[in-house]
């Protein structure tokens, strides 16, 4: 799926001043992305990268960037790419690498795709598209035949609270996985009773819709 769509929604989440409407738009666009593409893009909406951090913030951005390009080729998958081999930087040169790549990816992005890079790597993609509003996107976009597996990341969320937006829209949760380390179930269960339910460690929950 080209990286556009992505950008197109984030605008009309922004610009709908209702919840539904928001919920409604983001649960459109996840049906017609593959579950690759649905987890990069339900992190990406909700603010967040699927790196977390990859050294590029505001003052990346404040210097001059490439002019935008003419027409839409970006894929999701290709930027998802440049953000890990952005972040994978290191060593002698880095600065100058990470330039470079990140002038590659905005020279190859029109102009709304640029606008949406500038929100999403400066930390300021403000569209109310955060916690509810997208786990009840993604407990729509669920909404697909019996027995199609369903693969979300829990990104600015917790794992409890996904499985009942999803259950509540007739689906089964089969596992939640976290992504970058385990968290024993009773300590998932402490943290749920505290503030830090909503920083909880990035997960991976698959679920199926039943009849």
């Amino acid at each position: 799926m080209l990286f556009v769509a992505v950008a197109a929604a984030s605008d009309d989440v922004a610009a709908a001043p209702a919840r539904t409407a928001k919920v409604a738009r983001l649960a459109a666009l996840l049906r017609e992305l593959s579950p690759a593409e649905a987890a990069v893009a339900v992190s990406w909406l909700s603010g967040a990268l699927t790196q977390r951090q990859i050294g590029v913030g505001w003052t990346s951005l404040r210097g001059e960037l490439p002019s935008p390009a003419v027409g839409a080729t970006l894929t999701i998958e290709a930027v998802e790419d440049t953000f890990a081999r952005i972040g994978a930087v290191a060593g002698a040169g880095s600065q100058r690498e990470r330039r470079q790549l990140l002038d590659g990816l905005f020279a190859a992005a029109t102009d709304r795709e640029q606008a949406f890079l500038r929100r999403l790597l400066g930390g300021e993609l403000r569209q109310g598209a955060l916690l509810g509003v997208m786990a009840d996107a993604v407990a729509r976009a669920a909404e697909m035949p019996p027995d199609t597996e369903l693969a979300v990341p829990i990104v600015a969320t917790n794992s409890l609270e996904m499985e009942f937006f999803l259950e509540r829209n007739g689906c089964t949760v089969e596992r939640v996985e976290c992504t970058d380390r385990y968290v024993a179930k009773p300590i998932d269960l402490a943290l749920n009773l505290t503030p830090l339910r909503y920083l909880m460690f990035n997960a991976f929950l698959v679920a199926k819709r039943v009849q």
